[in-house]
């Protein structure tokens, strides 16, 4: 999952999605309105909550901070 970017995801689970459900429909599950409605929440709910909740890189940690400040010091004025 480190690889994948918000993007990716966004666009990957809709696409499974609907995958599945045309598999269904060409095996035989009938289509009804519910079906559609469920598989419209399939794919608009979780991509919604990922797309909000998922706000880009994390905050640098301390250390990450520490290191950045002391190579900035050794190499000094330029």
């Amino acid at each position: 999952m480190s690889n994948l970017s918000r993007n990716q995801c966004a666009i990957g689970w809709p696409s499974i999605v609907l995958l599945l459900a045309a598999f269904a429909g060409a095996v035989g599950a009938p289509m009804t309105v519910a079906n559609g409605v469920l598989l419209l929440l399939a794919c608009a709910a979780p991509t919604a909550a990922m797309l909000l909740i998922w706000r880009g890189p994390p905050p640098p940690t301390v250390a990450e901070l520490l290191y950045a400040v002391n190579i900035s010091e050794n190499r000094g004025p330029r």
